[in-house]
C-alpha cells in the first residue's frame, strides 16, 4: 500500500508544481532559446540528474524547481542539500529507513531507490524532460515509473493538457484509436477485455503525462494507472501530422 501510494502522489506530481511556475510568467520572452541540460551523476554513477545551463531564468528556475522537487519527493524528507554529496546521503538516509531488522536481512537483502535523468527533446518553442525511477523497498515487488514535463521556452511555464489541446473532443477521439493500434484492440471491442486493462467505466481516458519526440507527442500512463501491475507502462505515440489543428500550433514549431 505504501509503494502505491508513493505512486499516486509521484503521477500527480508535475500537475500540481505546474501551477508554481506561472509565477514566472510575466518575465520578458526570449527568442529561439536552445537548452542544455547537463547530467551529473551520483552514488557510483546508479543515479543522476539534470542541471540547466546556457539559459537565463525564468525557464531555468523553473526546470530547476521542478527537478528539485521530483529529488527531494523521492528521497522523502532526508534532503541534505542540492549537490552530489548531498543527494548520495539522502539516498542512504531514505533506503536505510526501510531496511529490514537484522534478524529479517534474509528476506530483503536491502532497499534500493533510484532517479535518472533519462532523455529531453525541444523544438524551437518547447522542451520536454523525463526522469525515470525505481524503488524497491523491501516489499513484494518494485515500484518503477517516470516523470514527464514539458515547459514553454519562452516565458518558463509548464504546459499542461488544457493548454496543450485546442480541440477536446476530436483529441480524445484520436488518441483512442492510438491507443488501440499501438495495443492492437480492435475498434469495437471493449477495452477492459484486453490485457489487465481497467479503464474506469471500459471509457478511454488520458494520461496527464506528456512528451514531444522527434516522432510526435508521445503519451503515457504509469503502473497502476490504467491497467494492472504485470501490464507495466503503457505508452503512445501520435505523429504531429495527425495533430495539425488539434494542438496548440505555437508548440509545433520547429523555428
Amino acid at each position: 500500500m505504501k509503494t502505491f501510494i508513493k505512486h499516486v502522489v509521484f503521477t500527480t506530481f508535475f500537475v500540481i508544481i505546474g501551477a508554481s511556475f506561472l509565477t514566472f510568467s510575466g518575465c520578458k520572452p526570449s527568442q529561439n532559446v536552445h537548452v542544455v541540460l547537463e547530467k551529473t551523476v551520483f552514488a557510483d554513477s546508479t543515479c543522476s540528474y539534470f542541471m540547466a545551463s546556457q539559459v537565463s531564468s525564468p525557464l531555468k528556475d523553473s526546470i530547476e524547481a521542478g527537478r528539485l522537487e521530483i529529488m527531494k519527493q523521492i528521497y522523502e524528507s532526508s534532503f541534505v542539500s542540492d549537490d552530489v554529496q548531498g543527494w548520495e546521503e539522502s539516498k542512504k538516509t531514505t533506503e536505510t529507513a526501510y531496511n529490514p531488522a537484522p534478524e529479517d536481512s534474509s528476506a530483503c537483502p536491502g532497499s534500493q531507490i533510484l532517479v535518472n535523468a533519462d532523455r529531453y527533446y525541444q523544438n524551437a518553442k518547447i522542451i520536454s524532460i523525463v526522469y525515470t525511477y525505481y524503488m524497491y523497498t523491501c516489499g513484494a515487488n518494485a515500484n518503477y515509473g517516470q516523470f514527464c514535463a514539458t515547459f514553454d521556452k519562452q516565458n518558463g511555464t509548464k504546459i499542461g493538457m488544457n493548454e496543450l489541446i485546442t480541440d477536446q473532443a476530436t483529441f480524445l477521439t484520436l488518441a483512442e484509436k492510438a491507443f488501440r493500434k499501438t495495443y492492437k484492440i480492435p475498434d469495437t471491442a471493449k477495452l477492459n477485455d484486453y490485457n489487465c486493462l481497467m479503464f474506469e467505466n471500459n471509457q478511454f481516458s488520458m494520461p496527464s503525462q506528456f512528451e514531444f519526440t522527434q516522432e510526435g507527442i508521445k503519451f503515457s500512463y504509469n503502473l497502476y494507472e490504467i491497467a494492472c501491475r504485470v501490464d507495466g507502462l503503457y505508452e503512445f505515440t501520435i505523429p504531429y501530422a495527425e495533430l495539425q489543428n488539434i494542438v496548440n500550433k505555437e508548440y509545433l514549431k520547429e523555428k
